[in-house]
């Protein structure tokens, strides 16, 4: 999903993204209302929540995801929360990985038509 967004939209700076546990555990101590479909900040330039795994897992400069399920009291339902480390500065457009960051190199599977 994330290839597919970077080639078609010419995003040069589209990082790896990988599971993280220890995001995990740092926003099943944050406190969650019910999910009403937005992308939230939840610690400024640090952390994106969504309710939509699309939403938040396509943010070019993010490099950690995790997910939790909670219970909603207001729709009496088990909702799941999608999580990512948003990374500095914002989408940068170009040759798909052309921008990487230092240290960090074209991904093999940007190179292959998918």
């Amino acid at each position: 999903m994330r290839d597919l967004k970077g080639l078609a939209e010419k995003i040069a700076n589209m990082n790896e993204l990988k599971y993280d546990e220890e995001l995990e555990k740092a926003v099943k101590k944050e406190k969650h209302g019910c999910a009403f479909g937005t992308v939230e900040e939840i610690k400024e330039n640090e952390m994106y929540i969504s309710w939509s795994a699309s939403e938040t897992t396509t943010h070019p400069t993010a490099t950690k995801v995790a997910c939790i399920e909670y219970y909603c009291k207001e729709f009496k339902s088990n909702q799941t929360l999608y999580v990512i480390d948003k990374g500095p500065g914002g989408e940068e457009t170009g040759e798909p990985g052309s921008k990487c960051p230092s240290g960090r190199s074209k991904a093999s599977s940007v190179d292959k038509p998918m």
